[in-house]
C-alpha cells in the first residue's frame, strides 16, 4: 500500500503539470501526425537517385542500370544534365551515378569507371553508395561469367559470345532461377510507406527516453525540497520508495506508447495490432527499460537542468546509435553492431519484425529479453547511484 500511495502522488505530481502535457503527449502527438502525413504521401519508398548514361547504346550499361532498377532500396531515374552537383546538395536526389561514354570498353578489360556523386557523411548518401557497389559487383561477376562460358566453350576470342553470356548472368540476378521464400513473405505486405514504418516506431521510442524529463524531475525535486528526507522519517522503506518512482514512470511510458499506436492505427493505416499480444509484449518490455533509465536519470542529477541535459544527451545517442531515426540496415554491418549495444535498436528490431517483416510472437522474444537485461542492467546503475540523504 505504501508504494501504491507513493505511485498515485507521482502521477498526480505529473498530470497536474503543463509542461507534463506538452512533453508527454502534446510533442509526441504533433510528430507523429507530421510524420505521418509525410510517409502517407510517398508513393515510393526507395531511395531516389538520379543516373547519367554517357554511354546510351551500351548493353553493359543498360544492364547496370536494370541491376540498379531492381534493388529494393534505390529508385533510379535517368538524367539528361550534367550539372549533378547542384542536384545533391539542393536535395533533389541523394545520389547521381554517371555511367562515363567508354564504360563498355572499360569494362571489357576489368577496369570500368564509375562516379557516384553522394554526401559521404549521411545515411542515406551510404546506403545508396552499398547499392550501386552492390550493383557494379553483381555486373562483373556477369562478365566474368561471360570469360569462363566463351573459354568453356573453345571460343575465348569471341566477344558476341561473351557479351551473351555476361548479359545473361546479369538478367539472373535480377530474376533467378531459384528463390527461398519465407513464409510470410508472400502473404504480408507491410501498410505504409518506408518513411512511415520507421518513424511510426521510431517517434514511439524516442518519446519514451524524451518524457523522462518529466518523472526524472519528481526525483531532483524531492531532494530539493527535502520531500525525500521527510519520507525517510516515516516507517516508509526505502525500496518502497524507489518501487513507487519507478511504477510511476512505467506507467506513464506506457500510457504514452498505447496513445501513439492507436493514433498510428487508426489515422495513419500502421498495422500496431496486427500482432496484439506480441505488441504488448515489446511495448512492456521498452516501457520497462525506459522507467530504470529515468530513475538513473533521477539518481545522477543534481539539479532539474541537470534532468534536461541528460534527457535530451540520452535520447539523442539512443535514438541516433539505436536506429530510431534510420534503419540500421542501411548504414552498414559496423554501425549496425554498434547500434545494437543500445536497447532502443532492440526495441526497433521488435517493432519492425511485426510492422515491417510481418513476422509474429517469437519475433519479438529475443528484443523482448535484450530489453529486459538492460532494465536490470539500468535498474542496478540506478541503485548504486542513488543517495537518498
Amino acid at each position: 500500500m505504501q508504494m501504491l500511495s507513493l505511485f498515485g502522488k507521482d502521477l498526480k505530481q505529473v498530470l497536474r503539470s503543463r509542461s507534463s502535457a506538452i512533453f508527454l503527449i502534446i510533442m509526441p502527438l504533433f510528430f507523429m501526425g507530421l510524420f505521418g502525413l509525410t510517409g502517407s504521401g510517398s508513393s515510393d519508398s526507395r531511395i531516389k537517385m538520379g543516373i547519367l548514361n554517357m554511354s546510351p547504346d551500351s548493353a553493359y550499361a543498360k544492364a547496370l542500370t536494370k541491376l540498379l532498377d531492381s534493388s529494393e532500396a534505390l529508385n533510379p531515374v535517368g538524367l539528361t544534365t550534367s550539372d549533378v552537383s547542384d542536384m545533391v546538395r539542393e536535395g533533389r536526389y541523394a545520389a547521381v551515378l554517371i555511367i562515363p561514354a567508354e564504360f563498355e570498353e572499360q569494362a571489357r578489360i576489368g577496369k570500368a569507371s564509375l562516379t557516384l556523386v553522394f554526401e559521404q557523411a549521411t545515411a542515406t548518401g551510404q546506403a545508396v553508395s552499398n547499392s550501386v557497389r552492390a550493383a557494379s559487383n553483381r555486373l562483373s561477376s556477369a562478365l566474368l561469367i561471360g570469360q569462363i562460358s566463351a573459354t568453356t566453350l573453345g571460343d575465348a576470342q569471341s566477344e558476341e559470345l561473351k557479351n551473351e553470356a555476361a548479359l545473361s548472368a546479369a538478367d539472373a540476378w535480377r530474376n533467378p532461377p531459384l528463390r527461398v521464400i519465407s513464409k510470410n513473405e508472400e502473404k504480408f505486405q507491410p501498410k505504409g510507406s518506408a518513411i512511415l514504418l520507421q518513424m511510426a516506431p521510431g517517434i514511439l521510442v524516442q518519446f519514451a527516453v524524451f518524457g523522462l524529463i518529466t518523472t526524472a524531475s519528481l526525483l531532483v525535486t524531492e531532494r530539493k525540497d527535502r520531500t525525500l528526507q521527510r519520507l525517510l522519517t516515516t516507517p516508509v522503506r526505502r525500496s518502497h520508495i524507489l518501487g513507487g518512482h519507478i511504477l510511476a514512470m512505467f506507467t506513464i511510458v506506457m500510457v504514452q506508447e498505447i496513445l501513439l499506436a492507436l493514433v498510428g492505427q487508426l489515422f495513419f493505416g500502421v498495422d500496431y495490432l496486427r500482432e496484439p499480444l506480441a505488441l504488448l509484449l515489446i511495448m512492456v518490455t521498452l516501457a520497462l527499460w525506459s522507467a530504470s533509465l529515468g530513475l538513473l536519470i533521477g539518481a545522477l542529477a543534481k539539479a532539474l537542468e541537470q534532468v534536461i541535459i541528460l534527457s535530451m544527451a540520452g535520447m539523442f545517442i539512443f535514438c541516433i546509435m539505436g536506429g530510431v531515426w534510420f534503419s540500421l540496415e542501411l548504414t552498414g554491418d559496423v554501425f549496425a553492431t554498434v547500434g545494437h549495444m543500445l536497447p532502443t535498436a532492440w526495441a526497433m528490431d521488435g517493432f519492425q519484425n511485426l510492422l515491417v517483416r510481418g513476422l509474429d510472437l517469437g519475433s519479438v522474444l529475443l528484443p523482448s529479453g535484450m530489453l529486459v537485461l538492460y532494465s536490470f542492467l539500468f535498474f542496478g546503475l540506478a541503485l548504486w547511484c542513488f543517495r537518498f540523504e
